[in-house]
């Protein structure tokens, strides 16, 4: 992990100039959740932010996706094509999640997707402070910046943001409920967005 971050400072990442002399470096994979002491103890001063969101909008979009995860073998390695496995990785992940807040509290920022969506300027100040960076204006028209993106939600990066996708499940809310009781207690995460300075409108 240190290596590939290292790595990113030394070199362009997607058509943006980085140098030794940039300030912050983003590292997004959605396995960090798993490495959060050790980015503790290897970045002490990293702003480490956890995205929550409403846990049945979370496990529907990754169903939608073909993800095709296979490892070396050819063997199936998607958690995401199946509600079980849905139910067990995302238990999981809540587990490990809880466990951190327990034993380093206060070092991760939750923020809520909803607040995200619903109160961006808000939220994303927040987060620029957190981060002990300046507030830029342009962060608002983040979608209108001319940039590579090799994730599965591209479009909808371009498109801004929007609060469609907040309770989406809902409308397959009969087809999905087999998934909402094998997540049992876990179907809700009431969690809120904890950065220093942000107040829910």
């Amino acid at each position: 992990m240190n290596e590939r971050w290292e790595s990113n400072l030394l070199k362009a990442d997607q058509g943006a100039e980085v140098t030794t002399a940039t300030k912050r470096l983003v590292d997004k994979q959605n396995i960090n959740y798993h490495f959060v002491p050790y980015i503790h103890l290897i970045f002490p001063n990293a702003l480490i932010l956890h995205m929550v969101r409403e846990p049945m909008d979370v496990l529907f979009s990754a169903y939608r996706l073909d993800l095709n995860n296979r490892d070396t073998e050819g063997n199936n390695r998607d958690v995401t094509s199946s509600f079980e496995g849905l139910a067990n990785s995302y238990g999981k992940y809540r587990d490990v999640m809880n466990y951190w807040d327990e034993v380093l509290p206060g070092r991760v920022m939750h923020v809520r997707y909803e607040d995200l969506v619903n109160d961006f300027e808000a939220v994303a100040k927040a987060v620029i402070k957190a981060a002990d960076l300046d507030w830029d204006p342009s962060i608002i028209d983040f979608h209108s910046k001319e940039r590579a993106i090799n994730t599965p939600s591209a479009n909808q990066v371009r498109q801004g943001l929007y609060t469609g996708s907040v309770q989406k499940w809902k409308k397959y809310e009969e087809f999905l409920n087999p998934l909402k009781i094998l997540l049992g207690d876990n179907v809700i995460y009431d969690q809120d967005t904890n950065l220093p300075g942000y107040r829910r409108k």
